[in-house]
Order: structure tokens, then sequence, then C-alpha cells
């Protein structure tokens, strides 16, 4: 007699199915970004990875290849790269061919995806620790004497943006050449609006800063689960925690420090470590 499968019984199976794949992405995440492995408990890194299978999903990736290739972009360029300001043609490629099979798709993002990589951070990623070693550096020589304000100010927009370029110049050269300025002006404009609103980010140096991790991190740095090993919604402070006046920061870097606890780890463990594609 043949065997017959319920509907609970293929959801057991599904489940495991499942489940056989994530400790493969687990395995493949352990592989090539060793940060990750030395940062994330391996059952929280699965969990962030399950996360990312209904990201796939929204943009119509199923397969497993394609899976795990599109959560490959989402680790290199940050958890809302498709919606990020800076890479606009990540978005238009799937426009362009969203008629096509996914296969098609993520071979068109691929075509786009790693020359970019390689010509912002070299072949395999090789300068992206010298990238890291050089954020470390300017944020550590980025002083705070000013007085954290809870209100809005008004900004010269104009001087923040030179900031910006200035040091992205010196941290991420290559980067920047290669990011179109019209892709940059959104970033920059996202930027200004996310630091003051979504982060709490008042004084032009706050927000210079924030707009610079962007670029690096993506324009969601403080929601990726694959840079603060955690599953979380929104990595921000409460303001009055922000604002503690009993707080003395004597750099930038301990007040981002502060406020995302899991920066200097980041930053450490991959000075030394580099990924690879």
């Amino acid at each position: 007699m043949a065997l017959k499968i319920d509907d609970k019984i293929d959801s057991i199976l599904k489940k495991q199915a499942i489940d056989l794949y994530l400790d493969k992405l687990v395995k493949h995440c352990h592989g090539n970004y060793p940060y990750l492995k030395e940062k994330v408990d391996y059952h929280q890194l699965k969990k962030i990875l399950n996360s990312c299978l209904t990201i796939t999903k929204e943009i119509g990736f199923n397969q497993e290849d394609t899976t795990r290739f599109y959560i490959d972009l989402l680790i290199l360029f940050g958890i809302e790269f498709i919606h990020d300001p800076q890479y606009r043609w990540a978005k238009k490629i799937l426009d362009d061919y969203q008629d096509f099979t996914e296969v098609t798709q993520a071979e068109e993002l691929y075509f786009k995806a790693i020359p970019f990589l390689e010509g912002a951070y070299g072949k395999d990623l090789s300068k992206k620790n010298e990238v890291f070693k050089k954020l470390d550096d300017y944020l550590k020589s980025q002083s705070t004497n000013y007085v954290f304000s809870k209100e809005k100010s008004l900004l010269d927009k104009s001087a923040i943006k030179n900031q910006v370029i200035t040091a992205l110049n010196g941290i991420v050269q290559s980067k920047f050449q290669i990011t179109e300025s019209e892709d940059f002006d959104h970033l920059f404009s996202f930027g200004i609006d996310r630091a003051q609103n979504h982060l709490l980010m008042n004084h032009p140096t706050e927000i210079a800063t924030a707009i610079i991790l962007m670029f690096i991190f993506g324009s969601h740095f403080d929601q990726d689960p694959f840079l603060s090993g955690e599953l979380i919604d929104n990595t921000q402070l409460a303001p009055q925690t922000i604002y503690d006046e009993s707080i003395n920061f004597n750099s930038i870097y301990h007040r981002f420090c502060h406020q995302f606890p899991w920066l200097p780890s980041l930053i450490e463990m991959n000075i030394n470590k580099q990924e690879s594609i």
C-alpha cells in the first residue's frame, strides 16, 4: 500500500528540510565570514539566517543557491541592501529582470555586485581589513567637545557633506570613487533624515559619522543582525540614556560605542580577519 503523506507529515518534512538547509547556511557563513563564527552563537546565527529567508522570498528567491547568494549580499552590503540608496542599481536589476527566472536575476546581480566589491575592497576583499583600521583610527580621532542636545539644530548640510566626503576619501576611497555621485547624494539625504529622526543625533559630527557608517556598513547598519549579532528591530538607546549628562565621551568612537555596543568588537575582529567572496 502506498504511503499517504497528509498535511501534518508534509509540514514536518518541510520544517526538517529548512532546518537542514539552515545548517548548511551556518556552515557556509562560518567558512566565508570568520567574524560571524567568532561573534555570533551557532543557534543565534541560525535564527538570523532563518529570518533572512523571509527577505529572500520577498524578492522571489526560493532556490537554495540563489537564496544563499542573496544572503551573501545581505552580509556584504547590508541587511537592507535592495533598498539602500547607495545601491539603487540592485533594485533596478531586479525590476528590469522581474519577468526572468530567479537564476537569471541572481546572475545579473552577481555580474554587478562582485566587480563592485572587488573594486571597493580588492580581490577576495583583501583590503577590507585596512578599511576597518582606518575607520577605527578616524572614530578615535574625532573629539566630542560639544554639548549633547535633544533638540534638532539648524544644520549646515553642505559642511556635513564635505566632512563626510573627506572622511570617506581617507577611509574607503576606492569604494567612494566607484559609487555613482547620484547614489551617494541619495544616501546622504537619507542619512541626514535617519540620523536625526531614527538615531536621535543632532550634532553635525554625529550625523556625519552616522552617514559614514551607513556608507561602509549599509543604510540600516543599526538594525543589521549580521553586525550586532542580535535579532532586534531597533538598536537605538532611549533618549534619556543617550543624553545622560553623567556620561563623558572623549571621542566619537566612545560616543558611538555607547549607542552601538557591538561596534568595537566588530571593528577589532575585522581588522585582523578577512572575508572571501
